[in-house]
């Protein structure tokens, strides 16, 4: 069977989702972060929960073109 891929290749190793399981202190990081931010006045603080968010979306994304074919 041959698989034609509907989107570019990902770049990525992981996900975000996998990052924070594979991170054994991902809430550690996310507080350093934050508090680099605040320091440096660049990038914007980042909520556990929009990280959660923002990872439930690329999850999507990166499996829509596998769904689309397994339909």
């Amino acid at each position: 069977m041959n698989v034609l891929i509907l989107t570019p290749v990902p770049l990525k190793l992981q996900s975000l989702q996998e990052k924070k399981i594979i991170i054994k202190n991902y809430n550690e990081c996310l507080f350093w972060y934050n508090e680099w931010v605040e320091k440096n006045n660049f990038g914007c603080i980042q909520q556990s929960e929009n990280l959660d968010q923002i990872a439930a979306e690329e999850e999507i994304n990166l499996n829509l073109s596998i769904n689309k074919l397994l339909k």
